[in-house]
């Protein structure tokens, strides 16, 4: 996310990216410190304890997904409204231009929660990778697993968002 708002010159996606670093960051160092976790054999208070810490993730990153959700819900708009404005201008008020009020609307409502859905399903007690890196002793190698593990959700996270829309304009073509 960061690369894609140096490459765009926006600051503001760049800032998201190191947010959304920062909490990958956070919660592998904090995983890092826990004892090995095992939901078969784990008391009540460390099953709450390390859930509080995956939610933590999730929540942590909640307004950044909802924030780049937004940002590509207004992307696809910008780029419907210029498409509709053409057809328009050269046709009228045509079937067509209605139709494509019509897909942008649908596009758009795919949008919402596809980044936040993959963080919250994949970083939990639930997740076998994650339990996995759960399942490791206190120390830097859980710390680096944890941390490349948030990595590959949020990619994983902003390929459905991708993926969703790319779909969605794909149909409209």
């Amino acid at each position: 996310v960061e690369w894609v708002g140096d490459k765009l010159g926006s600051e503001t996606v760049s800032r998201w990216g190191r947010n959304i670093q920062d909490a990958c960051a956070e919660t592998s160092k904090r995983t890092g410190q826990q004892k090995e976790y095992d939901s078969s054999t784990a008391s009540e208070y460390q099953t709450q304890q390390m859930a509080d810490i995956l939610a933590s993730f999730s929540l942590g990153l909640k307004s950044q997904a909802q924030t780049i959700e937004i940002y590509a819900k207004q992307t696809v708009e910008r780029y419907f409204d210029s498409l509709t404005a053409a057809i328009s201008g050269a046709m009228g008020d045509s079937t067509m231009v209605r139709s494509l009020i019509s897909q942008k609307n649908i596009v758009v409502g795919n949008i919402d929660g596809k980044l936040r859905d993959v963080l919250a399903k994949r970083v939990s007690l639930t997740d076998s990778e994650c339990s996995k890196i759960l399942k490791m002793p206190a120390g830097r190698d859980k710390e680096t697993a944890m941390n490349q593990f948030g990595h590959k959700v949020i990619q994983e996270g902003v390929n459905a968002l991708s993926d969703s829309v790319s779909k969605s304009l794909d149909a409209v073509c």
